[in-house]
Order: structure tokens, then C-alpha cells, then sequence
């Protein structure tokens, strides 16, 4: 019988929370690790920090598993090391430009004002989603965004 698998070589159905969880979670991992660990250092300002708390984050027993878990889960764990003290100025461009500017600029707005124009802009989360991030309504989270791109627009026109 050339061409049919027997029932005992076909390959079994994934049970829940075995390979296919796994592979889902790897493919999570593989698609947000890099931006998270970027994230991560743009608001704490320092590598080692940074990859902690990328760290903490996928390797938890249960990592998140979609987009929306995994911007909750930086989030969170960025406020918990912002709250404990653990920031460091990020370092300044020594270079010209518009994109040294703008570098220049988020390092002197606090920590979370650089988290919420990171992932608006820089992730490019829609208002609405980034508001389900953060637990807040979508009107409060435009206003932050708001404020928080004023603070940089002014920082930039000092410089």
C-alpha cells in the first residue's frame, strides 16, 4: 500500500499545550524578542537591564502568546523596573541629523513618556491597541501621546 500512511504512522493531532503551543510560542518569540529587548533598552537605558527584562518576559511558564500579551507583559515590565529605580539615562547620538535629534530628545522625557511614543511610533501600535495595552481609554491615551510628543517636540527645538 504505496502512498497511504497506516493509522500508526500518521503523525498524532497536537494535544493542547504541546507542540503546537510550543511552536506558536517560539513563532511569538521569534517575531517580538529582538523589538522587545530594543523597547526594553530605549526606556531603561542600559543593555543588561534590558535583556533582563526581555528575558523575564518569554521565559516565564507562560509567555505570551499574542501581540497583544506580549506589548502588556514589556509594559508591565517596564513600569516594575521604572518603579524600583532601575533606569539609566540612554545614551546620546554623537552624530547630526534629524535622527540624532530625536535620540537626544527621548532620553530627557521620563522613562514611561519614552515607552508610549516607543510603541506608537516606533512599533507603530494603533491608539486603540496601545490603549488595551495600557489599560487606559483611548481618549486619555491620545492626550498622553500628545503630551508626551510635545515634551520631545520641545526638547528638539532646544537642541
Amino acid at each position: 500500500m504505496q502512498g497511504k500512511q497506516s493509522p500508526k504512522n500518521t503523525p498524532a493531532a497536537p494535544t493542547p499545550g504541546s507542540s503546537r503551543t510550543a511552536a506558536q510560542s517560539r513563532e511569538v518569540l521569534d517575531r517580538f524578542y529582538l523589538r522587545v529587548l530594543g523597547f526594553a533598552y530605549q526606556v531603561l537605558g542600559d543593555a543588561e537591564l534590558a535583556a533582563q527584562a526581555a528575558e523575564s518576559i518569554f521565559l516565564q511558564s507562560k509567555p505570551p502568546a499574542t501581540e497583544l500579551a506580549v506589548w502588556q507583559a514589556a509594559m508591565q515590565a517596564m513600569q516594575a523596573y521604572v518603579a524600583r529605580g532601575f533606569v539609566v539615562r540612554p545614551l546620546v547620538p554623537l552624530g547630526q541629523g534629524w535622527q540624532a535629534k530625536v535620540l537626544a530628545g527621548l532620553a530627557t522625557l521620563q522613562p514611561l513618556e519614552r515607552a508610549l511614543l516607543l510603541l506608537r511610533y516606533h512599533e507603530g501600535l494603533e491608539p486603540g491597541l496601545l490603549a488595551e495595552v495600557l489599560g487606559r481609554k483611548e481618549s486619555e491615551l491620545r492626550a498622553q501621546i500628545a503630551a508626551a510628543r510635545g515634551a520631545l517636540l520641545d526638547q528638539m527645538d532646544a537642541s
